[in-house]
C-alpha cells in the first residue's frame, strides 16, 4: 500500500526516524544500518516502506534500499520473528552478510545481533536457507563488465546471488553488479554499491 516515503529528516534516534512530508510528520522504524546512511537533520531522504498491521498495532518500517526491505520481509516471515527482532538482525548484518550467513548456516553470526539468542538465530537459518537456495538455484551468467580474475569473479558471483535472494531478477542483479564493479571490491561493498545504483534507477 505504501511503497516509499520521501521527505525531510526532522529527527533521528535509535531505531526510529521522523520524516516530514508536506507538513505531516511520519515516525518510521528502521535499522541502525539505514540510520547511519540517511544523513543528518534537514537531509532529504527516501525510504522503502512496509506497513505492519496487527490488531493492536499499526507501524511503519522503512529502509534506504529495496534489498534491506526485502531482507526485513524475509525475517518477519519466520514464525516467531517480529519486526523488532528483524531490525536487530539488520542493524548488525547488512543484507548481503545476512544472506550469506543464512546460506552458510552461520547461526552464530546472526546471534551477534542485540537480543538475538542462538536458538532464534538457528530458527531463522532453518526456515530461510532452503528458500534462499532455491532462489539462488539458477546458474550464474558470465560477467559482462570489466575483466576480472578468479578471486574477483567469485565476489561478483556472490554479489549477484545475494541480490537475487533479496528479490531482484538475475538480469537486474548482473547489470547492477557489472555497473558497480571496481577491481578489489569485496562482496559487501559490491552489493552495497549495486543496490545504490539499482535503487537510483527505480
Amino acid at each position: 500500500m505504501l511503497a516509499f516515503i520521501k521527505g525531510t529528516v526532522e529527527s533521528a534516534y535509535i531505531g526510529k526516524v521522523h520524516i516530514e512530508v508536506g507538513g505531516v510528520g511520519f515516525m518510521v522504524n528502521t535499522s541502525q544500518t539505514t540510520l547511519r546512511r540517511i544523513g543528518e537533520v534537514g537531509a532529504q531522504v527516501r525510504l522503502y516502506t512496509h506497513l505492519y498491521v496487527r490488531e493492536d498495532e499499526i507501524s511503519l518500517y522503512g529502509f534506504d534500499t529495496q534489498g534491506e526491505l526485502n531482507a526485513f520481509r524475509m525475517l518477519i516471515s519466520v514464525s516467531g520473528v517480529g519486526p523488532k527482532v528483524a531490525l536487530a538482525v539488520l542493524s548488525e548484518l547488512p543484507p548481503s552478510k545476512f544472506c550469506m550467513a543464512v546460506m552458510n548456516e552461520d547461526a552464530k553470526a546472526i546471534s551477534q545481533a542485540h537480543g538475538i539468542g542462538l536458538k532464534t538465530a538457528m530458527k531463522i537459518v532453518i526456515e530461510l536457507k532452503d528458500r534462499m537456495r532455491k532462489e539462488m538455484g539458477a546458474p550464474p551468467e558470465p560477467s559482462r563488465g570489466a575483466a576480472v580474475g578468479p578471486a574477483s569473479a567469485s565476489a561478483v558471483d556472490e554479489a549477484v546471488a545475494a541480490l537475487a535472494v533479496l528479490g531482484y531478477s538475475y538480469i537486474d542483479s548482473r547489470e547492477g553488479v557489472d555497473a558497480a564493479y571496481a577491481e578489489g571490491m569485496g562482496v559487501e561493498a559490491l552489493v552495497f554499491e549495486a543496490l545504490k545504483l539499482m535503487d537510483r534507477g527505480r
